[in-house]
């Protein structure tokens, strides 16, 4: 049986006009976390790759999300900015403070 849990990330962290929007991610299953560390560790070298890995990652992950009102889909991620969207990885792997 796979387990999918979804993880909703609030984005007030970006500013109060955003409180009520969000981000739902499916959440990296710890069986999974080795392989993407692993991943991660052997692109740190290659900025250009590591890049890329991320940014699939995230829209990999991705379940739905809402901005200002308004649904947004994976493609759309990429419109945040590179800081925004490095929080969105960081929170797949568990890198944040889960009171955010």
């Amino acid at each position: 049986m796979a387990i999918v849990i979804k993880k909703r990330v609030s984005l007030e962290f970006i500013g109060d006009d955003y409180k009520d929007s969000y981000i739902v991610f499916k959440a990296l299953a710890i069986k999974e976390y080795a392989d993407l560390q692993s991943k991660a560790k052997a692109l740190e070298e290659d900025p250009e790759k590591s890049l890329e890995f991320i940014i699939n990652t995230v829209k990999d992950r991705f379940i739905e999300g809402s901005v200002e009102g308004k649904a947004i889909t994976a493609d759309d991620l990429t419109d945040f900015p590179g800081d925004v969207f490095l929080e969105f990885f960081n929170n797949i792997r568990g890198q944040l403070d889960p009171k955010a």
